[in-house]
């Protein structure tokens, strides 16, 4: 079991192999969500402006995710991997976008409309759209590509079937007699594709590592925050209690010995945690001597 909590009706999964992280949309919850392949470091990416969130695809080496929404305003949309830049690619003539999928190679966006019973495609920006098939697809839900075949499940049919995409023809029943067929997906093991600064190490992160068309950025899990170095995710104190310690400051060169200094700042002071005063956990500040060769004394304030 990866993900059993707070999950209601989780209808695509994708998976980004270079970062190593788990995503997917619930229909309950109306919510995208991430987490790595074990399950772990589970983060909330998008929850507002979602009604029926339905498949998922990302381009990890480019650094996004798209997804398709059948509810009141159908739409097909866009955003960096953590969530960010979510730009709507397709809102018109849509009803139920169900299946979708990435050629990476041809740099196309595939696909299916259960209800206006087509196949479509459009390049990465949402543009040059065109109709690739809508004939005898009554009840498309999930979509893959393959080299130069598009494959699909169908509900109607109750089987899984082929076109060329390039051609739109050679149509070839894969198998029939199928009954409650849902996702469908094509993997060429023999095929590594794309790298990008996530890779190695997690691209430092101690937690997630998004890589965005911007570069790789560090983030943490729901409940923890992240430290100044904007790697490393840390559980914030609670009760009054202090957070993490900041990086050492640059060394003072108004006098001698000079000082470094770090501080911390107190959750919930005073009178919101009860009157429970940080101060019993000791000082707010650390001090640290940095230049030895004394002609005038620094005083702390």
């Amino acid at each position: 079991m990866i993900v059993s909590s707070d999950v209601q009706h989780p209808d695509g999964v994708a998976v980004d192999w270079i970062a190593r992280n788990l995503y997917w949309t619930d229909t309950g919850t109306d919510r995208i969500e991430v987490s790595r392949l074990n399950g772990s470091s589970r983060k909330v990416l998008i929850s507002e402006n979602l009604d029926e969130p339905r498949a998922i695809a990302l381009d990890p080496t480019r650094g996004y995710m798209y997804w398709t929404d059948w509810g009141k305003h159908p739409k097909i949309e866009r955003a960096a991997l953590d969530g960010s830049h979510r730009i709507t690619l397709v809102d018109t003539s849509v009803a139920w976008p169900n299946g979708l999928t990435i050629d990476y190679l041809s740099r196309k966006i595939y696909w299916a409309d259960a209800k206006l019973d087509k196949i479509e495609v459009m390049n990465f920006h949402g543009r040059n759209r065109r109709i690739i098939l809508d004939e005898r697809v009554p009840h498309i839900f999930s979509l893959t590509v393959h080299g130069n075949r598009l494959y699909w499940t169908d509900w109607q049919t109750k089987a899984v079937e082929s076109v060329n995409k390039r051609t739109r023809n050679d149509r070839q029943t894969v198998i029939d007699s199928l009954s409650d067929m849902m996702g469908l997906k094509a993997v060429n093991l023999g095929r590594s594709c794309g790298s990008n600064d996530c890779q190695g190490n997690n691209g430092g992160c101690s937690h997630l590592c998004f890589f965005r068309p911007v570069g790789a950025k560090c983030a943490c899990p729901a409940g923890m925050k992240l430290l100044t170095d904007k790697k490393t995710c840390m559980q914030p104190a609670v009760d009054g209690g202090y957070t993490a310690w900041s990086e050492w400051g640059a060394c003072s060169t108004t006098c001698n010995p000079g000082i470094r200094i770090k501080t911390r700042a107190c959750t919930n002071p005073p009178p919101r945690n009860g009157g429970k005063n940080c101060r019993r956990f000791g000082s707010p500040r650390k001090f640290r001597i940095c230049n030895k060769k004394p002609h005038q004394r620094c005083t702390r304030e």
